[in-house]
């Protein structure tokens, strides 16, 4: 839901300053891959649409964001 994602976007706000880039991608098992791979910039959209609030969101985190869509 989109309340998710805003959710883990503020969890992995963890520090106050900017991260280089943030990576979002599809579902939650695209962002345990990351995860298990030590790559913790990573937010999920669960599938949803990306709202406008949740890119600003993201754009406090970084102005670099990378779309990583799951194919297939």
């Amino acid at each position: 839901t989109a309340a998710a994602v805003s959710s883990r976007i503020k969890k992995r706000n963890k520090s106050p300053k900017k991260q280089q880039k943030v990576i979002v991608v599809e579902g939650p098992m695209d962002l345990f891959a990351f995860d298990r791979a030590g790559i913790s910039n990573v937010v999920a959209t669960l599938g949803t649409a990306c709202t406008k609030e949740q890119m600003l969101l993201l754009r406090k985190l970084s102005m670099n964001i990378v779309l990583c869509p799951s194919y297939g």
